[in-house]
This record gives structure tokens, sequence and C-alpha cells, in this order.
């Protein structure tokens, strides 16, 4: 994910995370163009959202995150970062390149509030 991220510097970059059905995990990066092709802002749009969801949905695979990086921000959502969340319930990784190494970290957001989450990360 963070490889991915810093390809697309200086612009912020973008995707989803899916894991099996019932279970909260993320074990499939869908690696995703940022439609807005900005510094500040990403946008995946309905359609490649759709798109998405359907393939993940043939895999047995349910929606476990979005991440998107900070090319010059710290990993913590901005107000349009909430304001614009479609998906209150699942993770929301934010990839910081202010640092060296990046920052990430992890939210909810639901009902204009945050609460971070713990990243633990494991191999098969």
């Amino acid at each position: 994910m963070i490889a991915y991220c810093r390809q697309d510097l200086p612009n912020e970059a973008c995707g989803l995370m899916s894991g099996p059905t019932g279970i909260e995990t993320g074990h499939t990066l869908w690696k995703l163009p940022n439609e807005a092709k900005q510094r500040n802002r990403f946008l995946l749009s309905e359609d490649t959202i759709s798109e998405v969801l359907e393939e993940m949905k043939k895999r047995g695979e349910q929606l476990t995150g979005i991440f998107h990086s900070h090319p010059t921000k710290v990993a913590y959502p901005s107000a349009t970062d909430i304001a614009c969340n479609p998906y209150p319930g699942v993770a929301y990784i934010i990839i910081s390149f202010t640092d060296s190494p990046p920052v990430v970290r992890c939210f909810t957001m639901k009902d204009n509030k945050l609460q971070q989450l713990d990243i633990v990360l494991f191999r098969d």
C-alpha cells in the first residue's frame, strides 16, 4: 500500500481493501486511480466503486477499508475526508509522507466522530 501510494506522489493515491465476507480484515488491496488527480484530494467515482464491489462479491469478499495518502499532511482525516466518507463502518487508512518512514494510521468515522484503530500486520 505504501509503495503504491508513493508511486502517485506528489498526488494523493487511493484504493479499497476487502476481506472474506463476515470477517473484518483486509486481505485484498484494490489499487484504484485517483480520479481527482490532485495533491490534496482523492476521488473514486460511484461507477468505479460499484465495479470493484461487484468483483469483491464474486470473490466472496466484502469491503473492509478505504485507503488514501496525504503527500504533505499528517495521517489524520481532513474535514473533507470526514464529510465525504460514504462507508462509515469500514476502516479508513491514511498514509502520510510528511515523515520518513511514512506514517500509517487507521480510523473509523461515524456520525462525524473519529476512532483510531490499531493496525495489525500478518502473513498467511
